[in-house]
């Protein structure tokens, strides 16, 4: 309770400083004043007016994740971002708080790496109409994570989701769509780093729809971090393949991709100019 309060009452004072910010996949949260912000589709690193290397803050979708409680968080954690020989450990149970969308939970770790002595801090809270998992975290030195921990959970108590409307609409019917992306291969390329090199994320994601109607698709990413005792980062890849054609859903071109694996994926297609838009996020339409 003493917990849940005291993040409360950081909220309300938090709020009169903050504005809005949106990723690409649709996650919004808001930015602390001063605060700069560096984003790719996926992810956000915030850093303090005054910050340093010995503190890191992430705003990010958190994929896997269904349990708001679920104590492997800390495990998580502990394989991405530290090495294999420091010591993570959770500091009690999940503590909720009030979020936009409902009840978050707060979990709070210690760590010793490199003989530094770290404080995480991890919120999570759940996306509504099965939006998955956001979350905001904060790895530092213990006296200056507490010190940013009420504006913080201002920016976790914001975060929400919504969906991403089209740039432009588009009256192109089927034909002229089959006709600009049959035999290419689609990119989407996104990167950032920190302005005080504590660290980063880039993506790579390709999609070939061959002109025999089937498909391929590679995602490749990376998240990277150094602080003080807890430099470290992970890598991830996956693919996918089956059969791809587009059709009309009322006044829209869809991109319909029935995977090898039994599932299907529809996606609105969209223009602006000759810009091309795969659920209102911009892909490159190459050879």
């Amino acid at each position: 309770m003493k917990t849940t309060t005291a993040v409360a009452i950081a909220v309300i004072l938090a709020e009169a400083v903050l504005h809005a910010d949106r990723l690409g996949n649709g996650l919004e949260f808001r930015t602390p004043t001063g605060w700069t912000v560096k984003s790719n589709q996926q992810a956000a690193v915030l850093t303090p007016p005054d910050g340093s290397n010995d503190e890191f803050y992430v705003v990010a979708m958190l994929p896997g994740v269904k349990d708001l409680q679920d104590p492997q968080l800390a495990a998580i954690v502990r394989g991405q971002y530290f090495p294999a020989e420091a010591q993570v450990r959770t500091a009690g149970v999940p503590q909720p708080f009030r979020a936009a969308t409902g009840i978050g939970y707060i979990h709070r770790l210690d760590a010793v790496s490199q003989g530094v002595a770290l404080r995480v801090l991890i919120y999570v809270a759940a996306m509504p109409g099965g939006g998955g998992v956001a979350g905001v975290m904060a790895i530092g030195r213990p006296p200056l994570v507490e010190r940013r921990e009420a504006i913080v959970a201002g920016v976790a108590a914001s975060l929400s989701k919504q969906m991403m409307s089209n740039p432009a609409p588009s009256n192109q019917p089927s034909s002229n769509w089959e006709q600009r992306l049959s035999g290419h291969k689609l990119y989407q390329f996104s990167s950032y780093s920190s302005s005080y090199g504590s660290g980063g994320y880039n993506s790579q994601k390709t999609l070939l729809l061959r002109a025999d109607g089937t498909y391929e698709f590679h995602r490749a990413g990376s998240v990277s971090v150094y602080v003080p005792g807890a430099s470290g980062g992970s890598a991830s890849q996956g693919g996918d393949q089956g059969r791809w054609r587009i059709v009309e859903q009322g006044s829209n071109s869809v991109l319909e991709l029935m995977s090898a694996k039994g599932t299907t994926e529809n996606i609105t297609l969209t223009v602006n100019g000759t810009k091309t838009f795969l659920n209102g996020q911009r892909w490159l339409v190459g050879n």
